[in-house]
């Protein structure tokens, strides 16, 4: 298992758009759960928070989709205001191999708790995190 986080994913989401659209909805969600959950650099780029830096075929390697199912994902994504490209932005128009995706609803799902809750939680004794871990009502994914 690559991380130790939590990501959260609010009910509603059910009744958004592209939630039917498995495309469009496992890209996005793999979006928030690969976003970088605090500002941080890479390669000289500052990264905001909620932002994935990441390629095309990537994210059809990582997916399993095609190249061009992940481009048309985007492409709704884009459309809807959910995910926007920084890369032109922060990379001042270079020719770049790499894309950053910023999801623009990322503090709707991750409020800025998230790493105070995260410590709480590690610091508990270790039988009341697994109880916590294996509550069943819970609707957290865990990256």
């Amino acid at each position: 298992m690559e991380g130790n986080r939590w990501v959260k994913l609010w009910e509603s989401i059910t009744k958004w758009e592209w939630y039917k659209d498995a495309n469009t909805a496992r890209l996005f969600f793999h979006l928030i759960i690969k976003a970088q959950y605090k500002d941080t650099r890479w390669q000289g780029y500052e990264i905001p928070r909620g932002c994935v830096v990441t390629s095309r075929k990537r994210l059809a390697d990582e997916l399993g989709l095609t190249e061009r199912q992940i481009r048309t994902a985007v492409r709704h994504l884009e459309e809807s205001k959910e995910v926007e490209n920084l890369t032109e932005i922060l990379t001042k128009k270079k020719k770049p191999h790499f894309t950053i995706y910023k999801v623009v609803s990322y503090d709707k799902f991750q409020n800025n708790d998230q790493d105070e809750d995260q410590e709480a939680t590690k610091k508990r004794p270790r039988s009341d995190q697994e109880a916590t871990k294996k509550r069943p009502h819970t609707r957290k994914i865990r990256s």
